[in-house]
């Protein structure tokens, strides 16, 4: 228990002052704490990929045996009050099979994506195992897991990639192929929606509450890269790259230059900020190659991994950053030793997917190398880097101070 006595008059005030920076260092200082989400069915891989805006909820999927002994990936759902869950594949009533080759619906890969903001609702991709054919799914705990869209083709049309989730999941926008948005509610299905880009899609984008695209970003190696807003049209990001993340409101995009595969090119994230214009990322440690992860909702911090490939795949150990425009790219398993939390022996930090609104909050995936196999995390207590620790260090250096006067 903390007892604090506050003496009067001026030395009063500031001995206020001194204990609230003090007792919010103490708070920042707390060390982060790592729980393991599971357990993993088969025991050969589980991949957290987002995270609810409070932090309550990890979605992610994991490999499984099915009742014919065929490996899938099925989707599963975590929350701090109800524990971990594996969700059911879509139903066969759902899942059109214009051809017989398609698979049984058990037989599906689901891939997750997306959760709300409140965690209610998840979606994702569902492909066989040859990736023949592909669609979207959505789960909610009312209607169980069902098909978004199933696109009937059997060439490069027939994927669906969600873009963006209203804060409740009740309206989901997605890419259909390489030639269409559609719009999804549960009321009204799904339905085809204009990209604000004409004939070009965008790589990236934000809705609001009912479903209208607030802001959206496409780009490429061959030209500057682009933002849209219903306010002000198509504007140039002032550099060619492939835009990837985007904040909650469209002020923050981030991307790569190179796509991740390409060799002998060396590639670097940008991030442009709609009042700051762009900064640059290079990769980590002498590596080749740099890529984007994941965007906290305000822009503020991003996450990636710094690699280098060959021809044939990647070589030298990944490094995942942590990047903010006060202290820059960081190794952020160093971070984590740093503030006092080691992984789990054996493992080492393999990618973060997901960050609450008030950044204390991640999840993501760790790799263990003798056993070959991949486990999903929660971390809280997180504390972001930042400039302000300089004033922890001052205060407690008060403290230490008074304490020696004390004890004189």
């Amino acid at each position: 228990m903390l007892h604090i006595v506050v003496g009067a008059g001026r030395r009063g005030v500031a001995s206020v002052a001194v204990i609230v920076v003090a007792v919010a260092c103490v708070q920042a200082m707390a060390t982060p704490q790592f729980v393991e989400l599971g357990p993993t069915p088969s025991g050969t891989g589980s991949f957290a990929t987002a995270m609810s805006a409070d932090g309550g909820v990890v979605i992610g999927h994991a490999e499984v045996r099915n009742s014919r002994g065929v490996a899938v990936w099925r989707p599963w759902r975590w929350s701090a009050t109800e524990g971990y869950e594996l969700l059911d594949s879509v139903p066969e009533s759902q899942w059109l099979q214009p051809l017989p080759q398609f698979p049984m619906p058990e037989d599906l890969l689901h891939f997750t994506s997306h959760v709300s903001r409140d965690g209610s609702t998840i979606a994702g991709a569902i492909i066989d195992n040859s990736a023949f054919f592909a669609g979207g799914f959505v789960w909610d705990r009312a209607a169980g897991t069902r098909v978004l869209d199933t696109p009937m083709s059997t060439s490069g049309e027939g994927f669906v990639a969600v873009r963006d989730m209203n804060d409740d999941g009740s309206v989901i926008v997605a890419q259909r192929g390489e030639s269409e948005l559609i719009r999804w509610t549960r009321q009204t299905g799904v339905q085809t929606v204009a990209s604000p880009f004409g004939t070009r899609l965008p790589s990236v984008l934000q809705i609001d509450q009912a479903g209208g695209i607030i802001a959206a970003a496409q780009g490429g190696a061959s030209g500057p890269a682009t933002r849209w807003t219903p306010g002000g049209g198509e504007e140039s990001l002032g550099a060619a790259f492939f835009p990837g993340l985007m904040s909650g409101d469209g002020s923050v995009i981030a991307g790569t230059t190179n796509l991740p595969n390409t060799l002998g090119v060396p590639s670097n994230v940008m991030v442009w900020h709609a009042s700051g214009g762009l900064t640059t990322i290079s990769p980590l440690g002498g590596h080749t190659h740099i890529g984007t992860n994941l965007m906290d909702a305000s822009g503020r911090v991003l996450f990636g991994t710094s690699f280098s490939i060959s021809e044939f795949g990647p070589i030298a150990d990944p490094v995942t950053f942590i990047w903010t425009p006060e202290s820059g790219a960081t190794d952020f398993q160093h971070l984590l030793s740093s503030q006092g939390l080691q992984l789990p022996a054996g493992s080492r930090l393999y990618s973060v997917t997901g960050i609450s609104d008030d950044l204390t909050s991640i999840s993501g995936s760790a790799y263990y190398p003798a056993l070959d196999v991949y486990r999903s995390f929660v971390i809280s207590n997180f504390v972001i880097p930042a400039p302000a620790s300089a004033a922890c260090v001052v205060v407690m250096g008060i403290v230490a101070a008074r304490r020696r006067r004390l004890g004189a």
